[in-house]
């Protein structure tokens, strides 16, 4: 069986298992996801302005050079090119060298949450507007194509979580160490002030709507899995 058949076939199974596990739970889910939307609104985004400071420590002319480098480094590779690609690519190679279909099926999960996750977060933040920290005027301007008005959801982070999210559910060690990868992710769009603690928690937010249902298909994939050893 061809490369892209096996492809094909392992993709149309995580997301055919992703619509099987959200049909059985939508209820509970979107519940979940609204009880939290609420919870941001509520009670995290009033006070973004001073949690931002918080996070930063001091106004951002007087941040350590040393400390804004390395928020810097890891936003640069906390990017979909950087972590994810690189994330997919071992998971890829590891199951490719050490014989493990598995590894390789996580690898092709990570990519099509992240790609799914980011895609819609892009549409989101474009339609809100919200500008970022260095704007002057914190403020929902609806749609805008000037980046400066692309801060909620935070791309970085979505794509980060939406990745390490369902590695907690299908692997969880992995998922551990992915997660507080992401969580680094955060902290540094924040810390390069980018984005506010509510447009990072709106990134999990974001990333929670794909994560869940794909990463419980992967691990049904893992528990049930049928003879299958070309992906």
């Amino acid at each position: 069986m061809s490369l892209p058949s096996d492809l094909k076939r392992e993709t149309s199974l995580l997301i055919g298992g992703a619509l099987q596990w959200f049909r059985r739970h939508w209820r509970p889910f979107v519940t979940f996801q609204i009880l939290l939307l609420v919870a941001i609104w509520a009670g995290l985004h009033p006070y973004d302005h001073e949690l931002l400071k918080a996070v930063r420590g001091q106004p951002f002319g007087m941040v350590p050079k040393e400390t804004l480098v390395i928020a810097g480094e890891i936003s640069h590779w906390g990017d979909f090119p950087g972590f994810n690609v690189i994330l997919a690519i071992t998971l890829w190679l590891a199951g490719v060298l050490f014989c493990r279909p598995r590894w390789k099926r996580l690898a092709l999960m990570t990519v099509l949450c992240a790609a799914f996750a980011g895609i819609s977060t892009n549409v989101l933040r474009f339609g809100i507007g919200r500008s970022r920290p260095q704007v002057k005027q914190d403020g929902f301007y609806g749609p805008r194509f000037s980046n400066l008005y692309q801060s909620c959801p935070s791309g970085h982070t979505t794509t980060a979580f939406a990745a390490a999210i369902p590695l907690v559910i299908a692997a969880p060690p992995l998922g551990v160490a992915t997660t507080l990868i992401a969580t680094s992710v955060g902290w540094s769009r924040m810390f390069v002030n980018r984005h506010y603690p509510a447009d990072i928690a709106m990134a999990v937010w974001m990333a929670l709507w794909f994560a869940l249902p794909l990463g419980f298909a992967a691990r049904v994939r893992r528990i049930s899995d049928e003879p299958y050893t070309s992906v």
